[in-house]
Order: C-alpha cells, then structure tokens, then sequence
C-alpha cells in the first residue's frame, strides 16, 4: 500500500509511506521473522531530520512503539 500524507506547512513530511507484510521464504537469506514493515520516502536529509524530531513522531514512538514493545529496525539509505 502507498500512502500520500499531507504537507504538514513545514516541508518535512515524508513524500510517500509504503507498508507491506514478509513474503514467506525457504531461502536463508530471507528475514521473514517481522510482522510487517513501513517504508518512508523524504526529500532530503534535513526532511528526515526534521521527521525525526518532530513532536507528533516522537509521541508515536513513545506512546505505540514503546507502550507496545514493538521492535523497530532502521535502515537508511540514499538511492
């Protein structure tokens, strides 16, 4: 699924989330062991800065990542 949110006024809000669940895998090299995964797309490095510190992340993060346990694994990359 592709989600579009909306420009928050402060530019930093990401260009598109991308969600999806694992495709089971006999191969090894095949992490199927999650649940699900969220991809975020920004325009820049201060755009994911900002994402990064903005309240409303952060509540997520403490109020549903933290009070649920949820292993979150992080990958940033440049394409």
């Amino acid at each position: 699924a592709v989600i579009k949110p909306q420009d928050s006024g402060d530019n930093w809000s990401p260009e598109s989330f991308q969600s999806g669940k694992p495709v089971v895998s006999a191969r090894p090299v095949v992490d199927d062991t999650f649940a699900g995964a969220l991809c975020a797309t920004f325009k820049d490095e201060d755009a994911l800065n900002a994402y990064q510190t903005d309240p409303i992340h952060l509540d997520f993060n403490e109020n549903i990542v933290a009070k649920y346990k949820i292993k979150v694994q992080v990958f940033d990359i440049e394409s």
